[in-house]
């Protein structure tokens, strides 16, 4: 009786720091201010975003999930073009302190792709 109730009190811990690291890493961390050689990606709490490259930017939405994030561009000012509401661009993100590396899941939007994908260092 006592090692089934260690093994389920055991399986409970687990279970709560894996949930609790979740939510944590995806949300929590990817706010900020992102730099990847000059080129400054702004993650708000709110879920919109702002790539922002010399005079040019590109502004838009995104969604989390999981180590998933898709983005949607909605303006564009300077010589930046959009790639339109209707292309989503999905890619997968890893975190290890304050460097993020962004690589392609899906995105039918090449011009997007360069600017997204590398690895960037938190300001």
């Amino acid at each position: 009786m006592k090692i089934k109730i260690l093994s389920l009190s055991f399986a409970c811990v687990v279970t709560q720091l894996f949930a609790g690291n979740t939510s944590q890493t995806t949300e929590v961390s990817l706010v900020g201010k992102w730099n990847n050689s000059g080129l400054i990606w702004s993650l708000n709490a709110d879920h919109t975003f702002k790539f922002l490259n010399g005079d040019s930017s590109i502004s838009g939405k995104y969604t989390v999930e999981r180590n998933q994030i898709t983005i949607v561009d909605e303006a564009a000012t300077g010589f930046a073009q959009t790639c339109g509401s209707d292309k989503k661009g999905i890619y997968e993100f890893r975190i290890d302190g304050k460097t993020l590396t962004i690589t392609e899941v899906k995105d039918t939007c090449t011009d997007r792709i360069g600017e997204v994908i590398g690895t960037y260092n938190l300001q």
